[in-house]
């Protein structure tokens, strides 16, 4: 039996096509957009799997290749896919508690915890948080290398009416704090008016 899992990590993010314009808005989930992503994943890898047998293995149409086989084998691609707010798709937040799960047999004295439950809340809490700052450093390095698209001159990509209306595309509402709000506000069941605070 193979205890092999494949799984492939990709990040979203914040753009209509996965935020503004899929997600109804009167569905709550906070993690729409992760679990959205990663429903597509697995068809896309078993799609590139058959075309690698039909172009380089010499499989027929409709018959499984080796590389669907093994694909198979192994169960599939498992999907780990965050989210622009630190969100993460379900099957990304099972492995985190199965990680906990293991943390604790190894971990609970070093934590001063009293039970196992309370190590494996602690465990999965500062999993949670790395992640969550894993996410946020990706988003900012994203950033910092499109500002070289920025040229000094005001001409070309660099235009204000080239960044005008990439936040227009982008922001619908017309900048990112308050596309942010926006989202959590409707999305997240965010209070709306709290003076523009962030809990």
């Amino acid at each position: 039996m193979n205890n092999s899992v494949l799984m492939d990590l990709k990040c979203i993010g914040l753009n209509p096509s996965r935020y503004v314009d899929t997600q109804p808005a009167t569905d709550t989930k906070p993690r729409y957009a992760a679990n959205s992503r990663a429903s597509r994943v697995g068809n896309e890898y078993l799609r590139k799997a058959r075309e690698v047998d039909t172009n380089f293995n010499g499989t027929a149409q409709g018959a499984v290749g080796p590389m669907e086989t093994m694909m198979t084998a192994y169960g599939g691609v498992k999907p780990l896919v965050a989210g622009f707010f630190g969100e993460l798709n379900d099957g990304f937040e099972a492995m985190l508690g199965q990680v906990a799960e293991v943390g604790v047999r190894q971990l609970q004295d070093a934590l001063y915890t009293k039970t196992p439950e309370q190590a494996r809340a602690v465990l999965l809490w500062q999993l949670r948080r790395k992640m969550a700052a894993a996410i946020l450093r990706a988003n900012l390095n994203c950033l910092q290398s499109l500002m070289t698209n920025i040229s000094p001159n005001g001409v070309g990509v660099g235009s204000e009416a080239h960044r005008f209306n990439a936040r227009k595309y982008f922001f619908p509402r017309g900048d990112a704090a308050s596309c942010s709000y926006a989202y959590r506000s409707t999305h997240a069941n965010f209070p709306r008016d709290m003076g523009g605070a962030f809990y």
